[in-house]
């Protein structure tokens, strides 16, 4: 059986009683596909405090926010845009790279949580 190249692990970190515990975790055997299950569980998996959010064009920024556009729209040179928050702060790339995704996500702050990311 072949194993994926790319793995993210997420466990607690040695500050809390569930040290070394898996929270989540995501693999995929291309950088693209991993760059998507980074976001997936970024949104899905890491609590309340994470979110994600993909944009494909102004209308569907405009169809989620309604007549008051957030800050960052001004600042939108690309397309798709992707928008990371956490209790950390906002980040938003504009057609990003899966490299850049990675990137991105492997350098927030999870507070309670410690990412491994294998094969980039």
């Amino acid at each position: 059986m072949k194993t994926n190249r790319f793995k993210a692990v997420w466990k607690y970190s040695q500050c809390c009683t569930r040290k070394g515990q898996v929270v989540a975790e995501c693999e995929a055997a291309t950088l693209a596909e991993f760059a998507h299950q980074l976001c997936t569980t970024y949104a899905y998996h890491l609590g309340d405090g994470f979110s994600f959010s993909q944009f494909k064009d102004e209308e569907a920024i405009r169809d989620c926010y309604g007549e008051v556009l957030p800050g960052w729209f001004d600042t939108i040179t690309a397309y798709p845009v992707l928008v990371f928050t956490s209790n950390y702060g906002e980040e938003i790339l504009c057609n990003p790279s899966a490299t850049a995704i990675v990137n991105q996500i492997r350098g927030e702050s999870f507070g309670d949580y410690d990412l491994i990311i294998k094969g980039v």
